[in-house]
């Protein structure tokens, strides 16, 4: 799946026809505007979609700069994650999304909850195996919407859902019920948070991203933040890339 790139502000995109032919462009930039100290002590992140094609980009570099020793390897989830961690720090103590099944499930024997949305209630009755599997798949579906959706559960999370959608309304209530949306970090409150901590990421510089990645609108929405809110310019080197430069 090929995205559309914003290319206004500090992302800069290399389109090549091969792998092959960006490893080399990636190797002769780093060349050019890293100096020999930067290759061992400044971090040198490099966000590819799997751990296969890191290794494989590792060799490739050494071909063309020998060793460097800190050359950090990401997926785009473990990057954010990193990010959010630090960033976030009271967020650790919430509960996984295996243990947020359980609270869907509870979620849904809510007295009130069955009160106001009666259809969903006679669906489960008393079946605690019916009522289990729903909260699976309502948890599946929640971790869709926050990657594909996430503008609706920013939506839901500011109780400002469409009342009059019986469908959006009885998901928005289970999704605050189940604490599900503590979990979910939406761009303006990661430009929030950033602003309050204008240092954080000063050690890293550029950010590379490499190979066939494939954004979800949340993740190119956080990406649009650290263009806008750090100087952090973002280097991406996809092959037969769509780019919209409007």
């Amino acid at each position: 799946m090929k995205e559309v790139i914003d290319m206004s502000g500090e992302i800069l995109l290399k389109s090549g026809t091969s792998n092959f032919e960006l490893a080399k462009e990636l190797g002769d930039y780093i060349k050019t505007n890293f100096k020999n100290d930067d290759l061992v002590f400044r971090p040198i992140p490099i966000i590819t979609p799997n751990k296969a094609q890191h290794n494989w980009l590792k060799e490739q570099l050494a071909v063309n700069l020998g060793f460097i020793a800190n050359l950090e390897h990401n997926s785009l989830n473990s990057f954010f994650k990193q990010i959010f961690d630090e960033l976030f720090p009271e967020r650790k103590d919430l509960p996984g999304k295996g243990r947020l099944v359980w609270d869907l499930f509870s979620a849904l024997n809510n007295e009130k909850f069955k009160k106001d949305f009666p259809k969903i209630a006679e669906y489960c009755g008393s079946d605690e195996i019916k009522r289990l599997a729903l909260a699976q798949k309502l948890a599946g579906l929640f971790g869709e919407y926050e990657q594909f959706k996430p503008e609706l559960l920013e939506n839901w999370k500011k109780i400002k859902e469409d009342i009059t959608n019986h469908d959006e309304a009885w998901q928005a209530r289970l999704y605050r019920l189940s604490g599900f949306d503590k979990n979910l970090i939406t761009a303006s409150e990661f430009e929030e948070r950033f602003a309050q901590t204008p240092k954080f990421l000063t050690k890293y510089k550029e950010i590379f991203l490499f190979g066939d990645l494939s954004f979800s609108p949340l993740q190119l929405q956080y990406l649009d933040v650290i263009k806008r809110a750090s100087e952090i310019i973002v280097h991406i080197f996809q092959a037969n890339i769509k780019i919209n430069k409007e």
